[in-house]
């Protein structure tokens, strides 16, 4: 299609393509490809070295971990720990809460073993699974057991009628 004409009667001059010739477009995507070949082994190079920097730090740990565990050790050696106090240092509340629910334990160890055992009750705490905790049991009747308790001069009975429930919270300053 020829162009226009201008008002002067001439043809304006042909544009020049901006299209490069064909031989310099090859070049210009080789150039281009080689380039980001080269940025992705370089960025491949700088991960590996970075994995490489880990690994190395990484074998430290084990090392530093054991010098510093020597040294508290050391230390602990050298300047052991100081307990100024002698003794149980419980308040009797404290002493009274621990004692309630080493016997409401054992309690609830025995109502385990009788519901295993068709309701019939152990003939000793040992027998129930409890472990020796200075405690005492005694059956007193066919349905019914006692277990008591002392810490610090501090007795507790726990009966089989009472709730376990009942029987904790009365530590808590609500005596019945």
């Amino acid at each position: 299609m020829p162009l226009p004409r201008q008002p002067d009667g001439q043809r304006p001059p042909p544009r020049q393509s901006r299209v490069p010739p064909s031989g310099a477009g090859s070049l210009d995507t080789r150039s281009l490809v080689r380039q980001i070949v080269e940025e992705q082994k370089k960025s491949k190079a700088e991960l590996r070295e970075a994995l490489q920097r880990t690994e190395k730090r990484s074998s430290l740990v084990p090392v530093l971990a054991a010098l510093l565990l020597m040294a508290n050790v050391a230390a602990w050696a050298i300047f052991p720990p100081v307990h100024k106090s002698t003794g149980d240092s419980r308040t009797p509340a404290e002493v009274e809460r621990d004692l309630r629910t080493i016997i409401a334990s054992a309690a609830g160890q025995v109502e385990e073993w009788r519901r295993g055992h068709a309701g019939a009750l152990p003939q000793s705490l040992s027998e129930a699974g409890v472990a020796d905790s200075g405690l005492t049991y005694a059956a007193t009747d066919s349905t019914a057991y006692e277990i008591r308790g002392e810490s610090r001069g501090l007795r507790l009975l726990y009966r089989s009628n009472t709730l376990l429930g009942d029987f904790l919270e009365a530590g808590l300053g609500g005596r019945p």
